[in-house]
Order: structure tokens, then sequence, then C-alpha cells
């Protein structure tokens, strides 16, 4: 990877230092070019229209070969919300089913589900570990009328990453549906739902994948697809649409038919600019990265006497890192590194670092600089 060449495409590295990937990521300058194409274009209404429809299936594209699925599995979505709350309404629900959505997990992975309650959907939160006890915490919560478990693959209050192949196996050990929220995951770490036998995965695509706020995208399977009520069912879900008073036909039998109307083009452009970089580099070398980036800044922070409050077991790791001073505020501490430029978040008390592959160790080296004592 040639380092230089990537840091020089985030411009906010001139600036500051950005270790907050796991919030709202900057936008690259291919990812603003890409999306000035499109606003350039636009400038002529619907004469240069065509080559960006064109450029969403191109998207598809690249994301279903990201994620190891087929091109038809992708719907496009806003973000994890629209996708779980397509998922959640879309799935023929009786009586006493019930789901499994942990309760310490980010809320857009929660309230969409909970919703199903007016629909007499049971819906049990267990509080997970955030150590290797979570999966018989989830056995307790599972019974033959449970239908799915909800859960987001890396947490993000403190990065810790379940194990995709056992839950996996779990879930179909019981017949129980698997939906993730990838957002702390894609763009950082490798992802396969064929090979994990994941049924539904959503994500926004503002954080790891590096692209603008409010275009993320939802994978379905194949088998699933015709199954799930099409709550977006609209004039794009129907294989002609552009036969404007047919108003008899069919709806595509790919994820295709969940986008209903009309696409967020500017949003299209700027997260296939941003997945490009990732799939030319390639998620394994960035995967390495952030990882190798992570375990640098646990090495720093406990040689600063740092409390580091992730659970540091490899397979748990992600691009995920939370701290606390052992006495001081968690406010003082956010304040020292942003009056230096560092930034970080706050989450739950604690400090939330989270570099990406264009980060370098004198970005670590920086923040270690300016945590106070």
């Amino acid at each position: 990877m040639d380092l230089d060449r990537y840091r020089k495409e985030f411009t906010i590295t001139q600036t500051h230092v950005f270790l907050n990937h796991a919030a709202n990521a900057p936008e690259s300058n291919s990812v603003i070019a890409k999306i000035n194409e499109y606003l350039n274009d636009a400038r002529y209404g619907d004469a240069k229209e065509h080559q960006w429809i064109q450029y969403v299936d191109h998207l598809r594209g690249l994301v279903a070969r990201f994620i190891g699925a087929s091109v038809d599995e992708i719907a496009f979505t806003a973000n994890v919300s629209q996708g779980a709350a397509l998922v959640a309404n879309g799935l023929p629900w009786q009586e006493n089913d019930n789901i499994v959505v942990p309760d310490n997990q980010f809320p857009a992975n929660i309230y969409p589900w909970q919703n199903l309650i007016k629909k007499g959907v049971q819906v049990r939160k267990p509080v997970l570990s955030r150590n290797e006890n979570y999966l018989a915490e989830l056995q307790r919560c599972v019974d033959r009328r449970t239908k799915l478990l909800a859960l987001s693959l890396v947490e993000y209050d403190d990065g810790f990453r379940y194990d995709l192949e056992k839950i996996s196996a779990f879930c179909s050990s019981k017949n129980v549906l698997l939906f993730l929220d990838a957002v702390q995951a894609l763009g950082a770490l490798k992802v396969d739902v064929e090979k994990n036998n994941v049924d539904f995965m959503a994500t926004s695509g503002h954080k790891w994948l590096m692209g603008p706020l409010g275009q993320g995208f939802l994978y379905i399977k194949q088998k699933h697809i015709e199954d799930l009520y099409n709550i977006f069912s609209g004039w794009l879900s129907v294989v002609e649409p552009w036969q404007f008073h047919n108003h008899e036909q069919v709806e595509y039998k790919s994820a295709k038919r969940f986008e209903g109307g009309s696409y967020n083009l500017a949003g299209i452009a700027g997260l296939g600019a941003a997945l490009e970089m990732i799939l030319n580099i390639g998620i394994e070398e960035i995967e390495s990265r952030v990882l190798g980036l992570s375990q640098y800044l646990v090495d720093r922070l406990i040689e600063k006497n740092y409390i580091v409050c992730s659970n540091l077991n490899k397979a748990s790791r992600s691009g995920i890192t939370t701290f606390e001073h052992p006495r001081l505020e968690c406010e003082l501490v956010y304040e020292a590194l942003k009056k230096s430029s560092v930034i970080v978040s706050k989450r739950n008390g604690r400090i939330r670092v989270s570099p990406h592959f264009y980060n370098n160790e004198d970005d670590i080296d920086r923040l270690i600089a300016a945590l106070p004592m």
C-alpha cells in the first residue's frame, strides 16, 4: 500500500489527527470528485442522468463482490435503520414468535425490531457480555419460537467483535434467521455473507466505508427475497417502470424490488468512489493495517498507564479501542485531545478511538502525547 498517496487523499490529515471512523469518516478527494462529477452533470437536469442510472448497477456489482454476494441480493438503502425496518416489517410474523435483540448494541438495530411488539412479537433483549460468555447467554434466550437474532457484528462502544462463524453456526443449528448490523465492520474487516450463511445484513456508508451520509445498502439472501412483504413497493420496484399505465406488473425477483423510488445519485456516486478505493487496496490489507494500528495504540496506552476497556482477545478485536484514565473524568481527557486537534469520540464515559488504513503510527503517537498524565 502506498500510504503517502492515500494520506494525501484525505485533506484532514493536514490539520488534524482524525481517529474517529466509527462515527462519521472524512470524505476522500476521490469521493468528493465523484460527487462533484454527478452534480456537474445534474446542472443539465436529466439530460445526462442515464449514465448515473447505469452507475447504480455498477455499484451494485462492487458491493456484491465486496461482501461475497450476488448482485440480485443487494438493495440500496439510506442507512441501517431503514434496512432493519424493511426486514422487520417484511417478514411474516405469527403471534408468540420471538426475536433476540441484544440490549447493549447501537439502537439503530433495536428500534425497528422493538416496534414489532405491536404485532404480538416477543422481543428478548439480553445484555451480552463482551467476552466468550456471549454465546451461552444467547443460547439461554433462544427457544423453538425464536425466529431471528438481530446482532451488531462489531459493537459501537468498545469494538467487541463477535465470532461470525460461531454465531452463524449457532443460528443455523436453531433454525434462527441472522440479521447483522455491519456498520462497524464493513470497510475495516472482511465479511463474507455467503461463507457465513448470513440471512440479512445492513450498513450505512459514512463510517468505515468512508462514503457520504445517507447512503447504505442491504443484503438479503436470495431465498428470502420473495418471502418479504415489500413495505417500500414503488414505481421502480417493477420490471417495466416506464410503462406508467400498466399497474399490474410483477416486481423484480431481486432485492432491487425494495428500492421503490428515485435514487440518491449523489450518494451512490460517493459510495461508489469510496468502495472502489477499498477494493483497489484490498480488504485483507486494510484489515491487517487497522488491527495493527489498534494494537500499537493499546501498547502505547498501557505504557502511559491508561486503562484499556476493550476486550484484547485477538479474535474479538476490531478497529475500535476504548480506554479511560485511572482518575480523570472522560470529559477532561476528551477536551485535552480536542485542544491538540486529535479527533476521537466519547462513548459511555470512555474515549473511543477508531483509526483507518491511511492513519499511521505518528497519528497514534500524537494522541498519546496529548493525553494528560
